[in-house]
């Protein structure tokens, strides 16, 4: 069968606010009356308890009541890149084991978003295509998803974000655009009015829209209605969930 409607979140870097991203967008396509699944296959950094905090914030915007083992899969404590995780607690990940959850999860569920870890080249597994280790490039290729690419909005995204979607072109995995994340008005950073063009001119892809940091506590409900406002959320919900041959999915 071939692979549900959804997406791949992955972000240039880590910390560029791939769960925010994410979870804002499960929530708002929530609140459009869409049934939408969420996965991070691999999630680092979490000591303990069954619901590690990207993995949480995601089922809990997408009110979503699918279990941990088949939201994320695996879970590490290390800090560090799932492959070097794994190494370190001497497991594999195993990636029939992520596509397995995935296509379980899709199955439930209209559309399926899935965050990954750090950015698009970040290991995963062991065996990639010739002698590279499978990264998330694989993993989108391997579950049939196009990318969504979380950026930064300041100085320095340029080259960040360029280097992604050539990656991503290299690679074949289709991108439906990029999010800058983050703007802070108040750093008066002489580049940011002009990144979203340049992005697109550079990349050759559509910049979705540009999120403006938040202060303060930052739970689901403002994560969703801040998404709402930065994106189209409608064209995103019709390239999730509608049909062009009219049938279903």
């Amino acid at each position: 069968a071939t692979m549900t409607r959804g997406l791949l979140i992955t972000g240039t870097d880590t910390g560029v606010g791939k769960t925010f991203v994410t979870a804002g967008l499960a929530r708002a396509l929530c609140d459009e009356g869409i049934d939408v699944g969420v996965m991070k296959p691999a999630e680092t950094g979490h000591a303990d308890g069954p619901w590690p905090a990207d993995a949480q914030a995601l089922v809990t915007a997408a009110r979503s009541a699918d279990p941990p083992e088949l939201v994320v899969p695996y879970v590490f404590q290390p800090p560090v890149a799932p492959l070097v995780a794994a190494r370190e607690a001497g497991r594999t990940i195993e990636v029939e084991r992520i596509v397995d959850a995935c296509e379980r999860i899709a199955a439930r569920h209209q559309c399926v978003l899935v965050e990954g870890a750090g950015g698009l080249a970040v290991p995963l597994g062991e065996f990639g295509e010739g002698d590279r280790l499978f990264d998330y490039a694989d993993l989108a290729l391997r579950l049939e998803l196009p990318l969504l690419v979380v950026a930064r909005a300041h100085l320095g995204t340029l080259n960040h974000t360029f280097l992604t979607l050539e990656y991503a072109r290299r690679r074949g995995v289709p991108v439906v655009g990029v999010v800058l994340n983050g703007l802070d008005r108040t750093l008066e950073d002489p580049s940011a009015p002009d990144n979203p063009s340049l992005v697109e001119e550079m990349g050759n892809v559509p910049v979705l829209g540009v999120i403006e940091r938040l202060e303060g506590i930052v739970d689901v409900e403002r994560m969703g209605i801040t998404v709402r406002e930065a994106l189209d959320v409608d064209h995103l919900k019709n390239l999730l969930v509608s049909d062009p041959d009219g049938g279903t999915a």
